[in-house]
């Protein structure tokens, strides 16, 4: 999990909640974390020997390290990760574990350290120049294709890249390699898991929301509710902020559903908290 720190166009600190709390402890601290582990979406093939093929930039690697060594533990082969970090310095965590993983056979490892020249390189340039082996596996091995890692741009220009070597190896034209792709992902041979980046958790955890309401009403002391709402919040520059503030408006004269409200105060919120992770907030208009 990457720590969410940064400063807005603003020039203010921000700070993710989950993320920064997290860092601050030490294992020694004894401290309890709850845990809520989902069902996840990626369903690896059921026969030990068809070929993977996994692409996990940043922290998008965590589900495929855990399939790597559930692997590496039963003695299974053909396993192709692309890889990708800002440095390989800095950010290359596993590489002594997938360097043995390596000299065992079981894993075929391609990475992209993407600040450590002048020109930036990613996963997607990987692919590209190992077009032919990525062509093979998928084509002539019928190698399953795994994608996780932040769901902005990446996933685009690692499909575009896949359509790329479709047309280059499999002499096929842009509209061939579309359909191609298409084909695969509803056969679930590719398989793109989009996450919202590290900073998904810092808007989730520890942001508690108790919400008595019922709808002003006077407009107008709707409207200031409202208005302070979002002014408390910060929110008052973003588009999408004036956007909310317009339609909870038209709500004011009628008893509002619970879970667009708490949708939209949790949107609010979630990058202006900064009185710590356990604080609760309690929003009530009187009725």
């Amino acid at each position: 999990m990457a720590v969410v720190q940064y400063r807005t166009k603003l020039h203010e600190p921000r700070r993710g909640l989950c993320s920064t709390w997290l860092a601050s402890i030490s294992p020694s601290d004894g401290v309890k974390i709850p845990l809520w582990v989902k069902k996840g979406s990626l369903k690896f093939p059921s026969d030990p020997d068809t070929p993977v093929i996994m692409v996990g930039p940043g922290t998008g690697v965590a589900p495929f390290h855990a399939a790597i060594e559930e692997s590496a533990a039963l003695n299974k082969t053909g396993i192709c990760l692309f890889f990708g970090c800002r440095g390989k310095n800095t950010d290359f965590y596993f590489h002594e574990e997938w360097a043995e993983l390596e000299k065992r056979g079981i894993l075929t490892l391609f990475t992209a350290f993407s600040r450590d020249q002048e020109d930036k390189i990613y996963v997607q340039h990987r692919i590209k120049e190992n077009a032919a082996f990525v062509w093979d596996l998928i084509n002539i091995k019928q190698a399953y294709f795994y994608l996780a890692g932040n769901a902005k741009s990446m996933p685009t220009q690692v499909t575009d890249a896949l359509k790329e070597v479709f047309q280059k190896e499999g002499t096929m034209s842009s509209e061939e390699a579309e359909q191609y792709l298409i084909m695969l992902e509803k056969s679930s041979i590719v398989i793109f898991h989009k996450a919202q980046g590290a900073n998904q958790m810092d808007n989730v955890y520890y942001l508690k929301l108790t919400i008595c309401l019922w709808a002003e009403q006077k407009k107008n002391r709707w409207n200031g509710f409202l208005h302070s709402l979002l002014c408390t919040a910060g929110d008052c520059q973003n588009t999408q902020a004036f956007a909310a503030f317009y339609w909870m408006q038209s709500l004011g004269r009628q008893k509002c559903s619970i879970q667009p409200l708490q949708f939209f105060i949790r949107r609010m919120w979630c990058s202006k908290v900064a009185s710590g992770p356990h604080t609760e907030y309690i929003l009530i208009s009187s009725s």
